[in-house]
């Protein structure tokens, strides 16, 4: 029986730059600008998307020690087609997006990152255009 899970894009936004110290990571330095965070859920994408929301929460996640400093600007649900990992290379193939730090976002696999700044005009608009062309299955290795 194949597993089936939810992949989703979140899009934040901060107007200062900070450092933050994202657990045994280490010190994050974030300029201003919009971030994207790639993450998938295996239930439950609605409660997920809720706790990613909240600034104050124990601290599970690389994202949870990014959250304070950012603004949270929208999250978009993708269809799972290759996957959360294919999907952030893409992001960063599709939309030049730059990773903050290796491993923040992506402990547990082999990617270097799925957390990445987004840099250029009209990011919200560009973001939801890509979302658009994944789930239409423009970018699947199939």
């Amino acid at each position: 029986m194949t597993e089936t899970y939810t992949i989703y894009l979140i899009l934040f936004y901060t107007n200062q730059s900070t450092g933050v110290k994202v657990g045994a990571l280490g010190n994050v330095y974030l300029s201003a600008g919009y971030y994207v965070y790639v993450g998938s859920a295996r239930r439950a994408i609605g409660a997920r998307l809720k706790r990613h929301r909240r600034i104050v929460k124990t601290k599970r996640w690389h994202l949870d020690y990014v959250r304070p400093a950012l603004k949270w600007r929208g999250s978009i649900k993708c269809v799972t087609h290759d996957g959360e990992c294919a999907l952030a290379d893409q992001v960063r193939h599709q939309l030049n997006g730059v990773t903050v730090k290796k491993r923040l976002g992506s402990s547990d696999c082999k990617c270097e990152t799925h957390f990445l700044k987004l840099t250029g005009q009209l990011i919200p608009e560009r973001l939801k255009y890509f979302a658009d062309a994944w789930n239409r299955g423009e970018f699947t290795k199939s």
